[in-house]
């Protein structure tokens, strides 16, 4: 699991506290079985739009997501994860998506903020502003999979937004 190199200095800093966890990007929700069963969680929240991304079509990552299947993939990861624990708040949109953003209170809201959404500097950097603000002084924020996006895909996204 992508969230295990870190786990360990997780259940350190934060003991036995009851904390609230941000994961931007779930898809099948394998870190957030970690986290929950890892970690004492109060609330855990999701932002994920569980859709395909139109400037990644060759990546191998991105067929998983289409039309034909984000709803199943949604569905099946919300029933898992509800089934763990009983305060998981989904938020099916994009992680730039502004009443989301403003749903968390700044320095008050999130012990841990785990990103593993869009995997390209331009997105990442987008949540590292968008919610390190959200960050209690004694959280974390951390991520994964920095490497995951092609090349190609990333250059043909350059020349789309450029």
């Amino acid at each position: 699991m992508s969230i295990n190199p870190i786990l360990s200095h997780l259940q350190t800093h934060f003991f036995n506290n009851s904390i609230n966890v941000l994961e931007i990007g779930a898809r099948y929700g394998e870190s957030s079985k970690v986290i929950l069963n890892s970690l004492k969680v109060n609330k855990y929240m999701i932002i994920d739009p569980y859709t395909s991304y139109n400037e990644y079509s060759n990546d191998g990552f991105n067929k998983i997501m289409s039309n034909d299947n984000d709803d199943i993939i949604f569905n099946k990861t919300k029933n898992e994860l509800e089934s763990l624990h009983n305060n998981i708040v989904f938020y099916r949109t994009f992680s730039t998506d502004t009443n989301t953003i403003n749903a968390f209170e700044d320095t008050t809201s999130i012990d841990l903020i785990f990103i593993d959404g869009n995997h390209t500097y331009k997105y990442v950097l987008e949540d590292l502003e968008n919610y390190y603000p959200k960050l209690k002084n004694t959280g974390i924020i951390c991520g994964d999979d920095f490497f995951m996006r092609t090349h190609a895909n990333t250059c043909e996204h350059m020349r789309t937004t450029t």
